[in-house]
């Protein structure tokens, strides 16, 4: 049975099928009237709409989301890099993350893979917790503190989905913003954390606003990527060449399905005349890009391929047991499995 629409494809058992279906569908755009979007799933089509500047990350009269806006979640969300466009607001933020990215190492991540598989913590959840653990090493955030950061970063990965209200939400960012601003203030200058801290922002809390960002994007594609590579060895995949199971995960059976892009103004994408406000759904999967592409590619990309390969490595060394796939979290766009008790 193909998934209901676009917004359930991602919890559906198998919706590739459905997926190369609709990109090789006749119209280059497909239109969905009853979600009022435009889907783009061609490969070539897909790589056009992530690089069409008139396409941006926001509907332009909606920077925040409605139950955000006018709250500290809102604020929070206002500044993410991941969230804007623009010289200032989109590319210097954006720099000083790859920056701070590019001064982490292989080695690092497989430390704080380490490190954090050294805490107590465990069960069938261990694919959603270990990522978000190992990013919080590499912050360098207290492992004492690790508890409380997690659950701050799932209640704003919540709000962010639509499923927490703002009131939750902006505790959780107070919190993280205090924690985050500690752990700026005393950052080695060759760590992640130090190099973006070297670099100029244009408010001092967009910094670590942006660090939270790290995390809660981690919530999603790194644990999606490492809950998809579990599923896969259930699946009767081998897990004893970690780097090729995640690469075929990527490929295969990738965390982030789709991403959106809204129109700034009237703009033509493959031969379609889209008005201002246009909202096109980019399918990712089968496009190679599974981690996005163009101004707005995800600059942790590598970081989520070594902690998930040193993840496995680690489980395997260490017995941890290959928990049982029960479905997909309900969310819109990413993969992220549930594994019985």
């Amino acid at each position: 049975m193909d998934p209901l629409d676009i917004l359930h494809a991602a919890r559906h058992p198998d919706p590739y099928p459905w997926y190369r279906r609709l990109a090789a569908h006749a119209d280059a755009l497909v239109r969905d009237d009853r979600l009022d979007l435009w889907i783009a799933a061609r490969p070539d089509v897909v790589r056009a709409a992530l690089a069409e500047p008139a396409l941006r990350v926001r509907p332009p009269d909606a920077p925040v989301p409605a139950p955000l806006a006018g709250s500290p979640a809102g604020d929070w969300f206002g500044r993410l890099v991941r969230m804007n466009d623009g010289a200032q607001t989109h590319a210097a933020g954006r720099a000083a993350l790859v920056a701070g990215l590019h001064a982490v190492t292989p080695a690092d991540a497989q430390a704080a893979v380490l490190a954090a598989c050294a805490l107590p913590f465990g069960g069938p959840g261990w694919t959603e917790d270990l990522p978000l653990r190992a990013v919080a090493t590499l912050l360098g955030v207290p492992p004492p503190a690790h508890a409380d950061v997690l659950a701050h970063v799932h209640t704003l990965a919540a709000a962010v989905g639509g499923r927490s209200d703002a009131a939750p939400a902006s505790a959780a960012a107070r919190a993280l913003r205090e924690v985050l601003g500690e752990v700026a203030a005393h950052a080695p200058p060759g760590s992640l954390v130090g190099t973006v801290a070297r670099q100029p922002w244009p408010v001092c809390e967009a910094l670590v606003d942006n660090l939270a960002g790290l995390l809660t994007q981690t919530c999603d594609a790194t644990a999606g990527l490492l809950g998809n590579a579990v599923v896969a060895v259930a699946r009767g995949a081998r897990p004893d060449d970690a780097e090729a199971l995640v690469d075929a995960v990527l490929r295969d059976d990738p965390p982030i399905h789709h991403t959106r892009r809204f129109a700034a103004d009237a703009v033509s994408l493959a031969g379609t005349a889209l008005p201002p406000g246009a909202n096109v759904l980019v399918v990712l999967v089968g496009a190679d890009l599974a981690f996005g592409g163009g101004r707005h590619a995800c600059p942790g990309a590598s970081l989520a391929r070594w902690i998930t390969v040193a993840g496995l490595r680690e489980a395997r060394a260490r017995g941890w047991p290959w928990p049982e796939p029960a479905g997909y979290r309900p969310l819109p766009n990413a993969r992220i499995p549930v594994f019985r008790p």
